[in-house]
Order: C-alpha cells, then sequence, then structure tokens
C-alpha cells in the first residue's frame, strides 16, 4: 500500500472555470505531494452527483493511488515509472472508478448515479473524438452531440471538443484501456477460481511500471501461469 497521503486543494485563480478536477502527482525530489485539485470557480454549473465518482478517480483508488505506487518502485527506471502512458492510467482509472463502488466507497445512490453520469460522458467522448478525426466533424457538430447525449453543462462540452481537437484519441485511450484491466481481471478470476485475491490481481498490475496494454497483457499472463 502507497505511504503518500493525497492532498486536496483549490486550483489556482488563474485556472479558467471549465477546467475539471485533476491530479497532479508529487514532484520526484518529494518538494510538492500528489495533489487532487477541485476547481471552485461557478459551482453551480457543475453536476454535484459526480463529485464522488471524479474524486475516486482522480485521487484514491485512482491516480493518487497509481501514481503512488510506482513511486515506490525504485529498482525501475525512470521511464518505466514516469512514462505517459494514457491506456494503462487513464484504463486504471476509470477502472477505479467502479472498483469505488465494488469497496462501498459512494456515499449515496445519487452518488452512484453520478459514477453512471460519468459513463455517460465517456461514452459521448468516444462519438466526438471519432466524430472529428475520422469523420470529418466541425466543432460545432461535436459540441451539439455532446449536449444531445449526455448530461454535460455547455461550458464542459466544449472544453472537452477543444481538448479532443488537440489530443486526437485520447478518448478512446480511456475506454480501451478500462476495458482491458476489466478484462484481464475476468481472466484472472476465471483461471484462479477460489484462489483468486483481487489484491494479488491489484499488486500484479500496479507492481511492473506504466506498461502498454500488450505488456501489461504479456505479465498477467505469465503470473497467471506460475499461479
Amino acid at each position: 500500500m502507497p505511504q503518500a497521503r493525497c492532498e486536496i486543494a483549490a486550483t489556482a485563480p488563474s485556472v479558467p472555470a471549465s477546467t475539471p478536477p485533476h491530479y497532479v502527482a508529487a514532484a520526484l525530489d518529494g518538494s510538492r505531494p500528489g495533489t487532487y485539485f477541485v476547481n471552485t470557480k461557478d459551482p453551480h454549473t457543475r453536476l454535484r452527483n459526480i463529485a464522488e465518482a471524479t474524486a475516486f478517480h482522480e485521487a484514491v483508488p485512482g491516480h493518487h493511488f497509481e501514481s503512488s505506487r510506482l513511486e515506490q518502485l525504485g529498482h525501475l527506471p525512470l521511464l518505466r515509472r514516469k512514462a505517459r502512458i494514457t491506456a494503462f492510467s487513464e484504463g486504471w482509472a476509470l477502472y477505479s472508478e467502479r472498483l469505488a463502488d465494488e469497496m462501498g466507497l459512494y456515499s449515496t445512490e445519487e452518488a452512484r448515479l453520478g459514477m453512471l453520469t460519468m459513463d455517460a460522458k465517456r461514452a459521448g467522448r468516444l462519438v466526438a473524438d471519432t466524430g472529428l478525426h475520422a469523420k470529418g466533424w466541425s466543432r460545432q457538430q461535436a459540441v451539439d452531440y455532446l449536449l444531445t447525449n449526455t448530461p454535460m453543462p455547455r461550458a464542459l462540452a466544449e472544453a472537452e471538443v477543444d481538448r479532443y481537437l488537440a489530443q486526437p484519441g485520447q478518448a478512446l485511450a480511456y475506454m480501451v484501456g478500462q476495458l482491458k484491466f476489466q478484462e484481464l481481471r475476468g481472466k484472472a478470476e476465471q483461471a484462479l477460481g477460489a484462489a483468486f485475491d483481487l489484491r494479488d490481481f491489484h499488486e500484479v498490475v500496479l507492481g511492473h511500471g506504466k506498461l502498454t496494454l500488450g505488456l501489461l497483457d504479456d505479465v498477467v499472463t505469465a503470473w497467471l501461469a506460475e499461479r
């Protein structure tokens, strides 16, 4: 278990109101802790029921847990601990939203509905990302799609579309990563039966540094063969 606690802070005054809550990993020299930044501007424009799901994604058991665990792997090269592999990091964070539900962390049924609201948001982003970069959609087409098919407020929908205009395929990487973590967990549960321990599975997938999804599959397959 990582020893580092997650700090929580408001975003800086210069950060736009449309910027969603986000996590910044700890500094390598220990001068700054891992911090979950919450945007406190214009709270009336935000969906309140997604607050818990967002926190579980960005902090614990999501990005902070993953990042802090990787920091403990001092025997690995820095690249293996800090590489930006979106499908791995964001796949784990999406997986963590549902893991939090298994752990009983959501405080109310409204908060659990927020988890499903986040699922709807991610599904809409898959369409918008693909529309923009494979179907020739305009920015306005993508914004209109998100407003029609997801519960995103306009400011967030516009910010999301601008984000995926600048980062083609990022939305897809989130979901592909989540599906891989779920697939590998199902594979392990089936192979090990009553001997399956979720803690062991999590140690395997987070204990080898940041991996491409192909290498992650290889690591889990090798672990199952050893067992």
